[in-house]
């Protein structure tokens, strides 16, 4: 508690001290910002606060001059028409009657009136006198009296209507001088305005930044007064009678509670998760086709003289592999007894599953039976067949369609006896047209009557539509499936587009399973299979190979 309320206190002059150095330094700021905001007014001559409402009233004045301006050119404009009109009418006395301002004149209206009667009196008198008669000749005088006296009237009207243009133009020069003279001097209170605000926010800046550390100084030295903590004593400290933790006995049930549950629910997240078919159950209840067989993975880097190391069915009868490729041939060939499944497809869902290997592996064990096999790479977009037996695609299948070539100059025998490959040849740019033509059915046809099985090697089913358009030409279908790769939905489509155009499926083998790593049911094949194959020296015999 001692040490708690030391450290605060301690704390607190630590601060108090820092805020008695700040406050100096921004009374020293307040100060210098103030003095410049005021030097700066004595310097511009700035009587009143640059505020919003000066330059309202400045915007104001110049709203006022303006409307004036268009008042006085309005007016100017009036009166030089006026005055223009006059001056086109001053050479004609005649004329003088068209300007509304002599017209409405009333020393001209009295002058009218009188020549008006004068005309009349003249009128009635020459009746009875002559033209040289007396009272005629003074009549006529009077009116060559009041005509003159209405053209001299006339002109000053017009001297009138001068006067007046003269000052409306004079006016409106005026107030375009006004407003030329605010507008100066409204830029030169914009730009004093400018920097007038910069000091004053300056100025108030730092005295709200003063007002700030005075009124936290002054907080800070009631605290440095109030010398309690905040630190108390709940319960005293008591040697306790037996240990608190850890318990063993708990935390071994705990964990075997938390082991059991938690590795349980992620097994069987996993399982959930896990999309693919791993199991021979799977294929029939997914895909609902039969389980021809399986074929375990293996290694492809052996080789056994000029045979490719994934022919392993001619590289070693006793392998695991081999005898799965076995069991595959037996399973085809039984799969229905009223069909001869002379013409074989193997195709696959997706790339990369082992299809183009696993046919010709089929193709050879067909052949190590007797039967006359031909290996046809129907894979016209990306062969591979051609690559196991270490041959030229260069003339093939697409050459014998395309009609540039014979099935005899291109057909080839392979190492494997009863076996021959025909590769798929020139790349076409139609494919699917070709695969589908009547040209392959007839050389199906032809290659019936010389060979006992005819394996076809098509591409993908998802990818592309040549294994779809073959696959009525074939006794039976084949899916290969890699065991754990591929997803369910994928598959399910790939059997669906077969059964559309009605392709005979065989069913679908699980290629390249890893025995050791994968479920039970595999672990007892390879068990079984060592015990058969090796009998009581089965682990030594495995261990040697290895």
């Amino acid at each position: 508690i001692d040490q708690n309320l030391e450290t605060k206190l301690q704390a607190t002059k630590d601060a108090v001290r820092w805020l008695t150095e700040r406050i100096a330094d921004e009374r020293k700021k307040v100060e210098a910002a103030e003095r410049a905001l005021l030097e700066y007014r004595k310097d511009e001559e700035i009587i009143t606060d640059l505020s919003s409402n000066v330059e309202s009233i400045t915007a104001e004045k110049l709203s006022n001059i303006n409307q004036q301006i268009i008042d006085a050119e309005s007016e100017r404009v009036q009166a030089e028409t006026r005055y223009r009109q006059a001056m086109a009418l001053q050479n004609d006395p005649e004329m003088f009657d068209a300007i509304p301002e002599v017209l409405g004149n009333d020393l001209v209206k009295d002058i009218k009136r009188l020549e008006m009667e004068l005309h009349n009196r003249r009128s009635e008198l020459s009746k009875k006198y002559g033209a040289n008669h007396p009272r005629m000749v003074a009549i006529e005088s009077e009116l060559a009296q009041l005509a003159e006296r209405k053209t001299n009237e006339a002109k000053r009207i017009v001297t009138s209507l001068r006067n007046q243009y003269n000052l409306a133009l004079a006016r409106e020069k005026s107030l375009k001088n006004a407003m030329e003279s605010q507008k100066r001097e409204s830029l030169e209170l914009n730009k004093k305005a400018i920097q007038y605000r910069v000091l004053q926010r300056q100025a108030e800046s730092s005295k709200h930044m003063y007002d700030l550390l005075i009124q936290r100084f002054k907080e800070t030295s009631l605290v440095e007064e109030m010398k309690t903590g905040n630190i108390r004593i709940i319960d005293k400290a008591q040697v306790p009678a037996r240990p608190f933790s850890p318990d063993v006995r708990r935390g071994i049930v705990l964990s075997l509670v938390l082991g059991l549950f938690l590795g349980g629910g992620l097994a069987f997240v996993l399982e959930y998760l896990d999309n693919t078919l791993k199991y021979p159950e799977e294929i029939k209840d997914y895909l609902g086709l039969a389980y021809i067989g399986m074929v375990p993975a293996y290694d492809v880097n052996e080789k056994l003289g000029d045979i490719d190391a994934r022919l392993i069915t001619a590289q070693s009868t006793n392998a695991p592999p081999s005898e799965g490729f076995r069991a595959i041939r037996t399973a085809i060939l039984f799969s229905s007894p009223d069909v001869n499944m002379q013409v074989l497809l193997v195709g696959s869902a997706v790339p990369a599953e082992g299809k183009t290997l696993c046919a010709a592996n089929i193709a050879v064990t067909m052949a190590q039976a007797g039967s006359r096999t031909l290996l046809i790479d129907c894979d016209l977009r990306r062969p591979n067949a051609h690559k196991l037996f270490a041959m030229s695609r260069k003339v093939g299948l697409s050459d014998i369609i395309s009609g540039t070539t014979e099935p005899s100059h291109a057909i080839h025998a392979t190492q494997i006896e009863n076996l021959d490959l025909l590769p798929s040849g020139t790349e076409p740019p139609n494919p699917s047209e070709m695969l589908g033509s009547n040209r392959m059915s007839k050389l199906l046809e032809g290659l019936r009557t010389t060979y006992d099985r005819i394996v076809l090697d098509t591409p993908p089913v998802s990818a592309v539509t040549d294994a779809v358009v073959l696959a009525p030409r074939a006794d039976g279908c084949l899916l290969i499936i890699r065991g754990g790769v591929t997803p369910r939905k994928v598959v399910q489509s790939a059997v669906e587009k077969l059964r559309m155009v009605g392709a005979g499926m065989i069913g679908a083998v699980m290629n390249a399973v890893d025995v050791k790593r994968s479920s039970y049911y595999y672990h007892k094949y390879n068990y079984y299979y060592d015990q058969y194959s090796y009998g009581s020296n089965a682990g030594a015999g495995r261990r040697n190979k290895t």
